[in-house]
């Protein structure tokens, strides 16, 4: 039986963000040195209506058909850029009031994924933006589209290994199990680099407005083109009245804020139940329970209706730490409520596959939309995530 130690990570960006713990036991001692060629050695490409986004050749899918209406559905490829950008990027050029993404997509990677842009002066067949090596590439798909369901995204890594042997064995052991692994928020949930946007959401739902405002503007970032949290910034100084700072926020980013803290409540719910388990059963016996009896995990929020009484307890820890409660969820100041919900435990890669060449590991999968290509990937290496992320 693996000592509870085995299943625990080392490293701070995971405990950071609650990811206290691994799916599976670590096999070695040694930590193996992994490099990937970013950003063409991490592709990423959403599966929409069925179809495999990566697969589309965008010279060829311009219509010539005049476009009636307000509605358009583009297909993106970016570098450099995280969805929430692409979206404030296109809504400018096409004059929008509107835009929705089907993900947050990983901002150093090669991506590509469709974006509804809503009440528009008219659309361009293409957008082109680029600053050095970063750029948006968007191609007009359809117009006033009815259905867009995001089935999921493909993914291909590329990873040069110094021991590959080691990654193949873990290969190996997770493939035992049908690939499935802790269905954590992954990294770009959070930002790897500034992993603030959960502590940001945290203070807003402790009604510490003060904080709030000086962790988002006293954190320097550089960026290419202004965001909405700049403009709030350069004019905290003219309120003294941080709440009303505050509600010059447009209410997406208050409400990703808000879903970021979730999101980290949930990992650290799930790493203490995955934990409790352990502690109980053996590691087959507690990857069937797992997959069992607790196949949903909530996600806290107001209006959240917890069943079990093991998980009540522990989700009670968790906020007696936090020095919160669910009735904070509900922020009358902001006009909010941050609804509870349910997310699987465990999620599974599909259609693994991999090519091993001398020390670089070829790897393709498929996830189902929600789940994390970084977090399945940190099963596989189990290095500092700063490495790979």
């Amino acid at each position: 039986m693996p000592e509870i130690e085995s299943f625990l990570t080392e490293y701070i960006l995971d405990v950071i963000l609650g990811i206290h713990t691994y799916t599976y036991p670590k096999l070695d001692i040694e930590e193996v040195k992994v490099y990937i060629p970013r950003p063409q050695g991490f592709q990423v490409y959403e599966i929409v209506n069925g179809l495999d986004l990566g697969f589309i050749d965008l010279e060829k899918i311009v219509s010539t058909e005049e476009c009636r209406g307000d509605s358009y559905l583009y297909v993106v490829e970016k570098v450099g850029f995280n969805s929430n950008e692409v979206c404030r990027l296109l809504k400018e050029v096409l004059k929008c009031s509107a835009c929705e993404v089907l993900g947050l997509k990983d901002v150093n990677a090669v991506v590509r994924q469709v974006v509804v842009l809503r009440n528009c002066a008219g659309a361009n067949r293409v957008v082109n933006l680029k600053n050095r090596d970063r750029y948006i590439r968007a191609i007009l798909w359809q117009c006033n589209p009815v259905t867009v369901m995001h089935n999921g995204n493909r993914i291909y890594v590329e990873i040069a290994i110094e021991d590959v042997d080691v990654v193949r064995k873990r290969l190996e052991l997770i493939g035992r199990y049908g690939y499935i692994f802790l269905n954590f928020f992954g990294y770009q949930r959070f930002g790897t680099r500034k992993p603030i946007t959960h502590l940001l959401g945290k203070m807003l739902v402790k009604n510490e407005w003060n904080i709030f405002v000086k962790l988002l503007c006293d954190t320097e970032e550089k960026r290419w083109a202004a965001n909405p949290e700049d403009s709030v910034c350069r004019e905290r100084f003219r309120y003294e009245d941080e709440l009303k700072v505050i509600k010059l926020i447009p209410r997406k980013l208050i409400e990703l804020y808000l879903n970021a803290y979730q999101s980290y409540l949930f990992n650290k719910t799930l790493s203490l139940l995955w934990l409790k388990i352990l502690n109980e059963h053996r590691f087959e016996e507690a990857f069937r329970l797992m997959l069992k009896e607790y196949m949903f995990v909530p996600i806290i929020g107001s209006k959240l209706n917890i069943h079990r009484p093991e998980l009540r307890v522990l989700i009670d820890d968790i906020l007696t730490v936090e020095e919160v409660s669910i009735k904070d969820f509900r922020i009358n100041e902001l006009g909010l409520e941050v609804k509870g919900d349910h997310r699987q435990s465990m999620a599974r890669a599909f259609d693994v596959k991999f090519v091993i060449d001398e020390n670089m590991l070829k790897f393709f999968f498929t996830l189902s939309r929600g789940s994390y290509a970084t977090v399945f990937l940190r099963e596989l290496l189990r290095v500092n995530p700063l490495l790979y992320t």
